[in-house]
Parts: C-alpha cells; structure tokens; sequence
C-alpha cells in the first residue's frame, strides 16, 4: 500500500490566495480576501491582507501575496473581529458614553 503526503508549496498558496483576491474583487470592493489552508497534516493557517490594519483598503489593494500575513486561524480572527467592532464604532450614531448611560 502506497500513501501519497502532499504539502502546500509557497507557489500552491500563491496561487490560491490569487484565487480568494479574484472571488473577493468580483463580490464588491467592500470584500477583503481571506485564504484558509491546511498543509498535509498541519495547522489550520489563514492567509490575509495586511491591508486590513490600515485605513480605506479594498480587496484589490496590496493584493500580492508578499503584502500579506501568513497566521494562525485565531490570530486572524482576532484581527477581523477588531476591525469588525472598529468599524461599527466608527460607523454608529450611538457613542460608546451615550450606550453607557
């Protein structure tokens, strides 16, 4: 019995992430690319653009694999879950003082 192992190679993940930028680019410019992967045996690992820490950024900004951040799943979710919660407070007519109150 033979059993084939297989890795994703740097150019397979490239070429994928090229892939979750087109899907993102033609669901609308408010869509931001995320590739999630797992290697033969691996770690979930998430490939997404740095372009989410900065201001204004669209799925077809820095879209290059090499302006990009290679992480754990949870380390990306951590990120999109502050730039959720970023948007909404910059985005809501309700202040955070005026929620307390």
């Amino acid at each position: 019995m033979s059993a084939m192992q297989r890795t994703a190679s740097a150019g397979e993940v490239a070429r994928w992430w090229g892939q979750a930028v087109a899907q993102a680019c033609q669901a609308g410019p408010e869509h931001l690319p995320v590739l999630l992967y797992r290697a033969d045996r691996g770690a979930w690992r998430a490939v997404w653009p740095l372009a989410v820490l900065l201001v204004g950024q669209r799925a077809d900004y820095w879209h290059g694999i090499h302006w990009t951040a290679d992480t754990t799943v949870q380390a990306w979710a951590a990120v999109a879950r502050e730039c959720v919660v970023s948007s909404a407070s910059t985005t809501s007519p309700v202040r955070q003082t005026d929620a307390a109150r």
